[in-house]
Protein backbone atom coordinates (compact mmCIF):
# COMPACT_ATOMS: atom_id res chain seq x y z
CA UNK A 1 0.00 0.00 0.00
CA UNK A 2 1.22 3.22 -0.90
CA UNK A 3 1.14 6.51 1.11
CA UNK A 4 -1.59 7.73 -0.81
CA UNK A 5 -3.79 4.54 -0.07
CA UNK A 6 -2.55 4.57 3.69
CA UNK A 7 -4.19 8.63 4.27
CA UNK A 8 -7.21 7.57 2.35
CA UNK A 9 -7.59 4.83 4.53
CA UNK A 10 -7.04 6.51 7.45
CA UNK A 11 -9.18 9.30 6.60
CA UNK A 12 -12.08 7.13 5.63
CA UNK A 13 -11.69 5.32 9.42
CA UNK A 14 -11.66 9.09 10.77
CA UNK A 15 -14.74 9.92 8.75
CA UNK A 16 -16.49 7.39 9.91
CA UNK A 17 -15.49 7.34 13.89
CA UNK A 18 -16.88 11.22 13.52
CA UNK A 19 -20.24 10.39 11.71
CA UNK A 20 -20.37 7.77 14.72
CA UNK A 21 -20.44 10.44 17.06
CA UNK A 22 -23.01 13.55 18.49
CA UNK A 23 -22.95 16.83 16.99
CA UNK A 24 -23.00 17.99 20.15
CA UNK A 25 -19.62 15.80 20.44
CA UNK A 26 -18.48 17.03 17.21
CA UNK A 27 -18.63 20.31 18.09
CA UNK A 28 -17.31 20.02 20.97
CA UNK A 29 -14.53 19.23 19.40
CA UNK A 30 -14.56 21.72 17.49
CA UNK A 31 -14.54 24.26 20.63
CA UNK A 32 -11.58 22.37 21.76
CA UNK A 33 -9.79 22.57 19.00
CA UNK A 34 -9.55 18.74 18.61
CA UNK A 35 -10.00 18.25 14.96
CA UNK A 36 -8.59 15.24 13.44
CA UNK A 37 -5.52 14.55 11.42
CA UNK A 38 -7.65 14.48 8.23
CA UNK A 39 -9.84 17.11 8.29
CA UNK A 40 -13.14 14.51 8.15
CA UNK A 41 -14.52 16.47 11.30
CA UNK A 42 -16.09 18.69 8.53
CA UNK A 43 -17.85 16.72 6.39
CA UNK A 44 -19.28 14.84 9.30
CA UNK A 45 -20.79 17.42 10.78
CA UNK A 46 -21.81 18.75 7.25
CA UNK A 47 -23.06 15.09 7.16
CA UNK A 48 -25.28 15.74 10.54
CA UNK A 49 -27.22 17.98 8.25
CA UNK A 50 -28.25 20.38 11.16
CA UNK A 51 -28.19 23.83 10.05
CA UNK A 52 -29.40 25.30 13.16
CA UNK A 53 -26.94 23.77 15.60
CA UNK A 54 -24.08 23.88 13.67
CA UNK A 55 -24.20 26.59 11.56
CA UNK A 56 -22.84 29.52 13.66
CA UNK A 57 -20.75 27.81 15.16
CA UNK A 58 -18.95 26.29 11.78
CA UNK A 59 -19.09 30.51 10.91
CA UNK A 60 -17.30 31.43 14.03
CA UNK A 61 -14.72 28.61 13.05
CA UNK A 62 -14.40 29.89 9.42
CA UNK A 63 -14.00 33.51 11.06
CA UNK A 64 -11.48 32.20 13.17
CA UNK A 65 -7.39 32.40 13.24
CA UNK A 66 -7.46 28.95 13.04
CA UNK A 67 -5.09 27.19 10.66
CA UNK A 68 -6.00 27.82 6.71
CA UNK A 69 -6.66 24.09 6.21
CA UNK A 70 -9.14 23.40 8.42
CA UNK A 71 -10.84 27.04 7.79
CA UNK A 72 -11.03 25.95 4.30
CA UNK A 73 -12.82 22.64 5.22
CA UNK A 74 -15.13 24.08 8.42
CA UNK A 75 -16.40 26.74 5.45
CA UNK A 76 -17.38 23.81 2.74
CA UNK A 77 -19.23 22.17 5.58
CA UNK A 78 -21.17 25.40 6.13
CA UNK A 79 -21.76 25.72 2.63
CA UNK A 80 -23.06 22.11 2.24
CA UNK A 81 -25.13 22.97 5.22
CA UNK A 82 -26.57 26.17 3.68
CA UNK A 83 -27.30 24.33 0.38
CA UNK A 84 -25.75 27.05 -1.63
CA UNK A 85 -22.86 27.08 -4.76
CA UNK A 86 -23.34 30.64 -4.98
CA UNK A 87 -19.84 30.85 -2.73
CA UNK A 88 -16.72 29.06 -2.89
CA UNK A 89 -14.99 28.35 0.30
CA UNK A 90 -12.03 29.93 -0.95
CA UNK A 91 -13.92 33.06 -0.76
CA UNK A 92 -14.43 32.67 3.09
CA UNK A 93 -10.89 31.75 3.63
CA UNK A 94 -8.16 33.15 1.57
CA UNK A 95 -6.69 35.96 2.69
CA UNK A 96 -5.56 37.53 -0.49
CA UNK A 97 -9.13 37.47 -2.19
CA UNK A 98 -10.50 39.40 0.74
CA UNK A 99 -12.83 37.10 2.27
CA UNK A 100 -14.76 39.73 4.94
CA UNK A 101 -17.40 40.72 2.15
CA UNK A 102 -18.22 37.05 1.67
CA UNK A 103 -18.62 36.38 5.21
CA UNK A 104 -20.21 39.11 5.81
CA UNK A 105 -23.28 37.73 2.96
CA UNK A 106 -23.06 34.12 4.29
CA UNK A 107 -23.67 35.74 7.78
CA UNK A 108 -26.77 37.79 6.64
CA UNK A 109 -28.02 34.40 4.60
CA UNK A 110 -27.52 32.45 8.44
CA UNK A 111 -29.34 34.90 10.37
CA UNK A 112 -32.17 34.85 7.48
CA UNK A 113 -32.22 31.14 8.06
CA UNK A 114 -31.61 30.19 11.49
CA UNK A 115 -31.73 33.61 13.41
CA UNK A 116 -29.10 35.88 14.81
CA UNK A 117 -25.96 33.35 16.62
CA UNK A 118 -27.35 34.10 19.89
CA UNK A 119 -30.46 32.00 19.43
CA UNK A 120 -28.81 29.54 17.11
CA UNK A 121 -27.13 27.35 19.71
Amino acid sequence: MDWREHWEQDAQAEYEAFCASSLDTLLDRVAGMRLGSHYMIWPAIAAKGNLQRAGWPLYRFTRSGAPYLHRYHCAAALLTLLGTTEYAPSQLTVEHLNPGPWLDEVAKVLESRIGPPDRAA
